[in-house]
């Protein structure tokens, strides 16, 4: 089967934790999240599998899967994560672990999430990532994050896979996660704006976050203002959230990232009104209540 649908321009994504303790159904996940990645896919024994099927149990989380890409979102397995291992040698053995995790879940992912948070062997990201979209077709999304964890050494590799991807023609959005660390807004336009200047499109590059009221992560006030300034400034319009279960705060997020990402106000036409112009080609137009469109009929 493949990918039906394009990747989101504009993106507003959501990690789900799929460790078996991790709490929360996809279900909670606000509509306005328009991607969720399981997170993660791993190789701890054997062939790569998901880490768990988090809180709510295989059968729930099949039907949240099925329920959410039939209402228009995107579903997609994210590779690694903090700690765990990974093993891209075998380009086909890869292909095939991963198309098993969707046949394990009755679904057809979206996308491959790459967080590889270590050095990772580009050449065969790149190969993978390609074999993956030739399987699911050019739909198939292919995103990557890195953050400020390890060595510089290890960021500018990461940063250089993204770069290949993109030279591939196999990437869909790329994502600097600004937590884990002191990061303010002027910073994180630094970073994010490096990202453009080394020759990612700001169409790809995705502010990544996570709430929190400590100094290394930012608030609900700050991310929708922070969005704002990165919008307005650098013209990005894909974020994704780490969250630890979702809550309220989650909630409010999503709504304020869909204002600012988004935006726009729908207008409903909800009634019509007839003006008949008199023989001097005029016509008085009287507002009334609920009326939508007004349609000029000449009678002459």
């Amino acid at each position: 089967s493949t990918v039906t649908s394009t990747w989101p321009t504009k993106m507003i994504a959501a990690y789900k934790k799929m460790f078996s303790g991790d709490p929360g159904a996809m279900s909670s996940y606000s509509s306005n999240v328009n991607v969720v990645f399981l997170a993660f896919a791993a190789q701890h024994t054997g062939p790569l599998r998901l880490v768990g099927y988090s809180g709510q149990g295989k059968a729930s989380l099949m039907a949240d899967i099925k329920a959410r890409q039939a209402a228009g979102g995107k579903v997609s397995v994210s590779i690694g994560g903090a700690g765990n291992p990974i093993n891209t040698a075998n380009t086909t053995a890869f292909v095939t672990d991963f198309a098993a995790i969707g046949t394990d879940l009755g679904f057809v992912p979206d996308g491959i999430d790459w967080d590889l948070e270590h050095w990772n062997n580009t050449a065969e990201i790149v190969a993978i990532s390609k074999a993956l979209k030739a399987r699911y077709g050019a739909n198939f999304g292919v995103t990557f994050s890195v953050g400020g964890v390890g060595s510089q050494a290890d960021i500018d590799n990461r940063v250089n896979t993204g770069l290949a991807l993109q030279q591939a023609g196999a990437l869909d959005a790329f994502s600097w996660q600004l937590y884990d660390t002191v990061v303010d807004l002027a910073t994180a336009k630094w970073r994010l704006g490096m990202l453009i200047q080394a020759g990612l499109p700001a169409s790809k590059v995705t502010v990544g976050m996570m709430l929190g009221s400590d100094n290394n992560h930012w608030d609900n006030a700050e991310c929708l203002a922070y969005m704002r300034d990165i919008k307005a400034s650098l013209g990005l319009t894909k974020t994704a959230l780490w969250t630890e279960g979702w809550s309220a705060a989650d909630n409010q997020w999503a709504a304020d990232m869909k204002s600012v990402v988004i935006g726009g106000v729908t207008y409903t036409l909800t009634k019509l009104k007839t003006v008949t112009t008199a023989a001097t080609r005029t016509a008085t137009f009287t507002h009334e209540q609920g009326a939508g469109l007004y349609f000029v009929q000449e009678n002459l």
